[in-house]
């Protein structure tokens, strides 16, 4: 509107001054007066160009109110015929600016007429009556006050309207877009959207339902619902369906629908009346999720859980629970219950020659033989890598009665294992396992973690005695396993604690003189007193606690070499070492670093291992050997002819000693065996040129024998016991300085 005022305003400004100028006889001023009018014109549409419409309105509303009072003034105030452009400017200003300016505009007006009456109060023509001016004024007032007034009621009710018309324009589209919306999400909702009449017939399926179900919407629409039913579902449903929808309630529950290619699928459903505005049921809504995916996740969550993926088994977890529940009824009835825990001997031998898969092969294999030989009701679990467990049910009333039935289940395994199996293409591969039974219940308080701690031990306990046997738990086991736990960590902080003692004892030559000692280790516990290694050492070596052990004890060996090595005295010594502190790939460094923090000569130590070291990776031994035979440490084999004896390796080892283990010493004066068997030894260590040093010389005729036969260093008790290494050292001290020691360390 208000460009077309600017418009009208140019045009009308320029067409009147050129026609005043054309005629020649119009006054410059009012030429210029139209001029200005067009100026006023092209000022406002410059405003609205730029954005300002409210000023632009403002602009041209007083601009005009301005021209007009300057002609009302010219051409005789009152009787001026420019007066009617008033109510017309009004008109204008109210529907532009509102109420405020239009009230503003007609007091500027009145006032402006005010001064023209004052001017001349007598119009200029002749009056009718007496106060012409007067009523002429009056009636002009009243005529421009009717023209805003009514201007503006007109406006206020055309604003009403439209702000009532924007209202519900508003209102409808933001309904059409909340309908457009529940359209949307009904259409593109991932679950299945069925809406039925009451027949029911179904008049609406969304895109879910066309690509979970198969069927297209052409042959959905017009079918009662039950065309997707898979007839596997109980009439009962149905009728609780019906009546939910008849009460007028909605309801939930789940469908087993086949799909168009036959398929059955488990889906969770929500059928719910649609009402009208009138609260009368129109139609009825279906809305449908598979859960057919869900349910075999979980199915494969819960088969995870409880069944070992490798053989199907039931595992762990399982089994306790069957435990569990088997526990339960066994204390309201009164049948013995037993497990049996199996373990595969030497598994790891078949997974290093043959490989990971033949083992798991092997695994697969065992499970149909043993569950061949176990009743229904039975279980037979796979509890960890290579280890079974087999849960016995109803074996009788007594432990008396239940025990022969348990053991005879656990020797059908044996038989049953014993034979071939047929792995990685190979029928050659023959197991034994090793097998711990207990009985159950015992006592009121006993536990499913109990049972199957009985019963591992006493697996363990078969395994200890050399495999392919079974072991029946007892109270014994129980007590010597927990005292091999105490002895475990009482040790640890024990070492920690400085509570291990370092015991030396004399070795000999055959005139007596002292030519060395060994160094044994002692435990001194706080509340067992002296413990004798013996007690502990076979504990440490089960766990990387002998590693620690002989860190201590190698440190310690050390620390005399260096101390009496400071003094002026050579103190030689021979220190244990334990396979597996030997096989650690850090071992060289850690005893070069031993001996640069103590000072000790390296020529001063022998280290002492057992057979048993070399029967894994020799190439690497040999080479750790070598490397610490450069530094000036010997090697002494300790034990020897207990063990793996090979002349073989003993050719290859860069070996300075051999130890005749005590066993053969004690009886060589009365057995032929063991005196051919030392004799042979002895020779052989001539012909290598190697050291020969005899444990366990308890008698003059044992010393006798021994000197008979070669040169021999002794030790034993006949010679000397062990004393506390400072009393020993002081001994030695005082028989003098040339006498060599070499002090042996068990580990």
């Amino acid at each position: 509107m208000l460009r077309l005022i600017g418009w009208v305003l140019v045009a009308a400004g320029l067409l009147l001054a050129a026609a005043l100028g054309a005629s020649g006889g119009a006054p410059p001023l009012q030429v210029g007066l139209n001029l200005v009018v067009s100026l006023i014109g092209v000022v406002t549409l410059l405003l609205l160009r730029q954005g300002h419409q409210r000023h632009a309105s403002e602009f041209a509303v007083w601009c005009m109110w301005a021209i007009i009072t300057l002609q009302v003034a010219k051409n005789g105030g009152l009787d001026a015929p420019n007066l009617l452009n008033y109510p017309v400017l009004l008109v204008v200003c109210g529907w532009l600016l509102g109420d405020a300016p239009t009230k503003a505009l007609y007091a500027l007006t009145a006032a402006a007429l005010l001064y023209f009456y004052a001017d001349n109060p007598v119009s200029v023509s002749q009056p009718v009556v007496d106060g012409g001016g007067r009523i002429k004024l009056v009636f002009v007032l009243i005529v421009l006050g009717l023209t805003a007034t009514l201007t503006l009621l007109i406006r206020r009710s055309y604003l009403r309207q439209l702000t009532r018309a924007q209202d519900g324009t508003r209102a409808l589209q933001a309904q059409e877009a909340e309908l457009r919306k529940l359209s949307l999400a009904v259409e593109q909702s991932p679950e299945n959207v069925v809406i039925t009449n009451l027949e029911p017939r179904i008049e609406y399926v969304n895109d879910a339902f066309v690509i979970n179900s198969g069927y297209s919407r052409e042959e959905a629409i017009g079918q009662n619902p039950r065309f997707l039913t898979s007839g596997q579902m109980e009439p009962a449903v149905f009728e609780q369906l019906w009546s939910y929808l008849g009460q007028g309630l909605p309801w939930r529950g789940e469908f087993l629908n086949r799909r168009k290619n036959g398929e059955v699928i488990v889906e969770s459903a929500v059928v719910a009346p649609i009402r009208q505005a009138d609260g009368h049921i129109s139609h009825y809504v279906a809305i449908t999720k598979n859960l057919t995916a869900m349910r075999q996740a979980r199915d494969e969550i819960q088969r995870l859980t409880h069944f070992d993926p490798l053989t199907g088994l039931p595992n762990r977890t399982l089994l306790m629970d069957r435990i569990a529940l088997v526990l339960a009824s066994a204390r309201r009835g009164n049948d013995c219950r037993a497990l049996i825990v199996i373990n595969v001997d030497r598994f790891k031998d078949v997974n290093d020659a043959r490989g990971p898969v033949a083992g798991d092969e092997l695994l697969k294999s065992l499970s149909p033989r043993i569950t061949a030989l176990l009743r229904n009701g039975d279980t037979l679990a796979r509890v960890a890598s290579a280890e079974f467990a087999i849960l016995l049910e109803n074996l009788g009333a007594s432990p008396e009665a239940a025990a022969p039935r348990a053991m005879a289940v656990a020797n059908k395994v044996q038989e049953a294992l014993r034979l071939p199996f047929a792995v990685d293409g190979h029928a050659d591969l023959t197991l034994t396992v090793s097998q711990g039974i207990t009985l159950f219940p015992k006592g009121d308080d006993d536990s499913v973690q109990e049972i199957f701690r009985r019963a591992q031990t006493a697996m363990h306990r078969s395994k200890d005695a050399g495999g392919a046997r079974v072991a029946f738990f007892d109270a014994s086991m129980d007590s010597r396993v927990q005292e091999r736990f105490v002895i475990d960590s009482e040790l640890r902080l024990g070492i920690r604690a400085g509570e291990l003692r370092l015991y030396l004892q004399p070795q000999v030559d055959a005139d007596g003189h002292w030519v060395g000692a060994e160094v044994l280790v002692r435990w001194q516990h706080p509340q067992r007193g002296l413990v004798p290694p013996a007690n502990f050492i076979a504990i440490a070596e089960e766990s990387d606690l002998i590693v620690e052990l002989g860190v201590w004890v190698m440190t310690e060996a050390c620390r005399l070499v260096a101390q009496e090595q400071r003094a002026g005295r050579a103190l030689m010594l021979s220190v244990n070492v334990s396979a597996r502190h030997f096989r650690q790939a850090t071992f060289t460094l850690w005893l070069q670093e031993v001996l640069a923090m103590t000072g000790a000569d390296p020529s001063c130590l022998t280290l002492e291992f057992t057979e048993s070291l070399v029967i894994d990776d020799i190439d690497d031994v040999i080479a750790k050997m070598k490397l610490l035979a450069a530094l000036g440490i010997q090697f002494s084999i300790d034990d020897f002819g207990t063990g793996y004896s090979s002349l073989a390796y003993l050719k290859r080892l860069p070996i300075h000693e051999i130890k005749i283990d005590k066993t053969f010493v004690q009886d060589a004066t009365s057995n032929a065996s063991d005196a051919a068997l030392i004799e042979s030894i002895l020779a052989v260590a001539g012909h290598m040129h190697l050291k020969v040093v005899a444990e366990g010389v308890e008698t003059q005729e044992q010393a006798d024998f021994l000197n008979q036969h070669g040169t021999v260093v002794h030790q034993g008790y006949f010679f000397g016991r062990p004393d506390a290494a400072e009393t020993w050292l002081q001994r030695w001290r005082a028989a003098g300085p040339t006498l060599r020691l070499g002090p042996h360390i068990h580990i």
